[in-house]
């Protein structure tokens, strides 16, 4: 059996977290990180309503004090992950599927956490802020 993948009598029995790098001491220190795509980014910030960005750098075992700086319209965000994961989560805002949490704490933005954006589908030609029109009597006739 793999290291990255332990059955049910490991520690990491829980399918959804049985393909965790996984070092060889059995913890993630040492481990080959894969690029982390977008889909799995996204996927594992809508498990929680908050995602903080200290859960997304241990649950992928993103290791050190890498703070990646990016500009929005609103000025510099600081991020407390890689540039290229930072850059997805940004991708990932600015396509309207997560939004960001920001530190109150400081007079910069920092981000502290994400969290997923669920837009419901409306039907018909009434947009969700309008109200649909109706038919009068007065219109009818």
């Amino acid at each position: 059996m793999s290291q990255a993948f332990r059955g049910k009598q490991g520690a990491r029995a829980d399918w959804r977290f049985s393909w965790v790098p996984v070092g060889p001491n059995g913890g993630t220190e040492g481990a080959a990180l894969k690029k982390l795509s977008k889909s799995t980014l996204r996927w594992f910030i809508s498990t929680k309503s908050l995602m903080p960005i200290v859960e997304i750098r241990r649950r992928f075992g993103i290791n050190g004090e890498e703070v990646t700086t990016l500009r929005d319209d609103q000025g510099p965000l600081y991020v407390g992950l890689p540039p290229s994961i930072a850059q997805g989560l940004e991708e990932l805002r600015q396509q309207g599927k997560i939004g960001y949490e920001f530190a109150v704490d400081f007079n910069c933005r920092v981000l502290l956490g994400a969290y997923v954006v669920h837009y419901k589908k409306w039907r018909g030609d009434a947009a969700p802020d309008e109200e649909p029109e109706t038919e009068t009597a007065d219109s009818a006739a």
